[in-house]
């Protein structure tokens, strides 16, 4: 059972954009794209490509990255498409933005954590930040499970042990520059800050 051309293009668009605000892996998945638009050719079908964008709500997602693989790798998305998945007052700044996204390098000495850690210190509500933190520390125990590759009758108050120990780690020297208000990361809280603000578009 695989995803069908149409439903695997929309994912990748989705995945890349939202979920990566095109970093890491970004012109890694443009080059995908660009493959299975290749390999299917004309019998792809743009029409369920476009629809299954609006069924799930992601055309914002799925618009922005066919512009940006046209752009840079000249990949053949067809106009009228392009044309029916335009949001109503589309601005140029979001690829822009996208462009910077793909070749930025990453800051030194701030690594690369999750969204639910930065929302913890992002303009939000108490009950988002809350949420927020037990995402971070307390995931699902099937989602734990996967993520320590272990059986699935492993004890998970030892699991979530371990995730907390990990994880103190991982933020805790990150956690402190923020709080003491170091300059550097005070910038890349204001630049999450905007590509949050842009995530929420990605996303409607």
């Amino acid at each position: 059972m695989v995803l069908s051309p149409e439903a695997l293009l929309v994912h990748l668009c989705l995945h890349v954009s939202y979920h990566h605000l095109y970093q890491h892996y970004g012109l890694k998945t443009l080059f995908d794209l660009n493959e299975i638009i290749v390999k299917f050719g004309s019998s792809l079908d743009w029409l369920e490509v476009s629809k299954c964008a609006s069924e799930w709500k992601v055309s914002h997602s799925v618009f922005l990255t066919l512009v940006l693989a046209r752009d840079l790798l000249g990949t053949k998305v067809p106009r009228e498409i392009l044309d029916a998945l335009s949001p109503v007052g589309y601005n140029p700044m979001h690829l822009e933005w996208a462009h910077k996204q793909i070749f930025q390098k990453p800051l030194d000495g701030i690594p690369s954590l999750s969204h639910h850690f930065w929302q913890l210190f992002l303009p939000a509500t108490i009950s988002e930040k809350v949420k927020s933190f037990k995402n971070i520390l307390f995931p699902s125990p099937e989602s734990i499970v996967q993520k320590f590759g272990t059986a699935p009758e492993t004890p998970k108050s030892r699991l979530y042990l371990a995730r907390i120990k990990i994880h103190l780690l991982r933020y805790a020297k990150t956690s402190l520059k923020i709080i003491f208000r170091n300059p550097e990361m005070r910038a890349h809280m204001e630049k999450t800050h905007r590509d949050y603000e842009i995530r929420e578009w990605l996303g409607s």
